[in-house]
C-alpha cells in the first residue's frame, strides 16, 4: 500500500538482513481508529505469516507502534515489482 515505507536493515539478534515494513497511520485520526486499524494489520500480518509459498514473501515479527505497526519480512535481493514491470512489462 502507499501508506508504508520499507527499509533495509539488519536483525541484531539473529544477524541478518531484513525488510522493515514501517505503516504509519495519520495522526490526526481518533485513536479508537488508530487502534483498529493497527489490529486490523497485525490480523493481516498473522494471516501471510501462516502462509508458505515460494511467490510470497513470509513475516518474522510484528510490532505494533504508537502510531502504526512495523513488520519484519525476509530481505529478497532483486528489483522491486515497479522495476520490473517496467523493464520486461506485464507479468502473467
Amino acid at each position: 500500500g502507499g501508506s508504508a515505507v520499507v527499509y533495509l536493515a539488519r536483525d541484531r539478534h539473529l544477524d541478518r538482513q531484513v525488510a522493515l515494513k514501517v505503516v504509519r497511520l495519520p495522526a490526526a485520526l481518533p485513536d479508537a481508529e488508530k487502534r483498529e486499524r493497527v489490529a486490523r494489520l497485525a490480523r493481516e500480518a498473522r494471516t501471510v505469516a501462516r502462509l508458505e509459498h515460494p511467490h510470497i514473501v513470509g513475516v518474522h515479527a510484528v510490532h505494533e507502534l504508537p502510531d502504526g505497526l512495523a513488520v519484519v519480512m525476509p530481505h529478497v535481493q532483486g528489483p522491486t515489482l515497479k522495476q520490473l514491470v517496467a523493464e520486461s512489462g506485464a507479468l502473467e
